[in-house]
C-alpha cells in the first residue's frame, strides 16, 4: 500500500488490562503490610485488592508480600505480589492474591458481600 510517509508510523503497543473479575469500592476493610503498617483497602475484588500508601515506591513491583485484611467479620491472612502503583489521582499499590487459605478465602469473599 502507498504512504505519503517515507516509513511505516511507529507506535508503542502495550497490553490491555482486561478484568475477568468484579471488583470495586468497600468500606471498613484494613490491610496490614509488612512493618505493622495498617492502612484502607480502597478497592477489592476476588482476586486482589488496591491499598492506600502514601509512598507506593517503598514496596517494588512483582514483590510477594504477606498481608492481614481486616474486615467486620474477622481478619484474614494472605500472600499477595505488588503488581501496580499509582500515585495520581489515588496513592496506593494494587495486591493480587497469590495464596490464601480455603477458610480465609470463603472469610474474605463475606468482605465483599458485606
Amino acid at each position: 500500500m502507498p504512504s505519503e510517509f517515507g516509513r511505516e508510523p511507529s507506535f508503542v503497543e502495550e497490553d490491555v488490562e482486561r478484568r475477568s473479575h468484579v471488583r470495586g469500592p468497600v468500606r471498613d476493610l484494613f490491610a496490614e503490610l509488612p512493618g505493622g503498617v495498617r492502612t484502607p483497602v480502597l478497592e477489592a475484588g476476588t482476586r486482589g485488592v488496591f491499598v492506600a500508601v502514601d509512598e507506593p515506591d517503598t514496596y517494588a513491583l512483582g514483590a510477594g508480600l504477606e498481608v492481614r485484611i481486616q474486615g467486620a467479620l474477622g481478619t484474614v491472612s494472605a500472600k499477595v505480589e505488588v503488581i501496580r502503583k499509582e500515585i495520581h489521582p489515588r496513592r496506593g499499590i494494587a495486591l493480587l492474591i497469590v495464596h490464601i487459605a480455603p477458610a480465609a478465602e470463603a472469610t474474605y469473599l463475606s468482605f465483599l458481600r458485606e
